[in-house]
């Protein structure tokens, strides 16, 4: 493996199989970064594979792991928007992507600043649902955010949720978002994590845990 990554020689779906399977056998993504002499945010590219969407894996063969990277970090917030725009491209450059990234969050910032209701007014129905319907961005929120209603424990500061920033981590191959107001029983060595996919909180070894994208309030 290592030989065919250093001529260039394999294709990028023979490098995540290979990423996966090792991330499968209990190695971390620092092993092997470290074994392939490779950067860290490469392997970590290349792990992300296996949690993207079926449309952006099949573009794998035509547009680099860079920019398909870009693209699953926005789907996982705006699915419909990069799903929908992505099916009118079957490749993206690096500088694509990026660009049709910027144009997604800068429409979805415009739209949601549009729709938000006066500071003390009840929002009305009509406005909830447009809101809704943008893009999917309301049930991706919600799955973010699926542990919100589950009992938090006594902290010194309450935040607003208005000033709240949200982690994205990843441990081994699965990705989810790390609760940054709830303590681990274990301690300060551990993390509080909600997977992708599951709403059961799980603590995770801080050392284990990598850190993917780090989201403004």
């Amino acid at each position: 493996m290592i030989e065919n990554i250093q001529r260039d020689d394999l294709r990028a779906p023979e490098i995540a199989a290979f990423v996966a399977g090792r991330l499968d056998a209990g190695d971390t993504q620092a092993e092997i970064s470290r074994k392939l002499g490779k950067p860290r945010d490469w392997v970590s590219r290349f792990a992300s594979v296996q949690s993207m969407p079926e449309f952006l894996r099949a573009r794998l063969e035509s547009s680099s792991i860079r920019a398909l990277y870009e693209l699953y970090q926005a789907w996982r917030t705006h699915p419909a928007a990069i799903e929908r725009l992505c099916a009118a491209r079957e490749s993206f450059t690096d500088a694509q992507a990026r660009e049709l990234v910027r144009e997604v969050r800068a429409d979805f910032d415009r739209t949601d600043a549009q729709s938000e209701p006066p500071a003390g007014s009840v929002p009305s129905e009509g406005v909830t649902s447009r809101r809704e319907r943008r893009c999917g961005v309301r049930q991706a929120r919600a799955r973010m955010q699926a542990t919100d209603d589950l009992p938090a424990k006594p902290r010194v500061a309450s935040p607003s949720r208005s000033a709240r920033l949200t982690i994205l981590v990843r441990h081994q191959h699965r990705t989810g978002r790390l609760l940054i107001d709830r303590s681990a029983s274990q301690g300060s060595r551990h993390g509080v994590v909600v997977f992708d996919g599951s709403h059961e909180a799980e603590e995770v070894a801080a050392s284990a845990l990598t850190i993917e994208e780090i989201l403004p309030p």
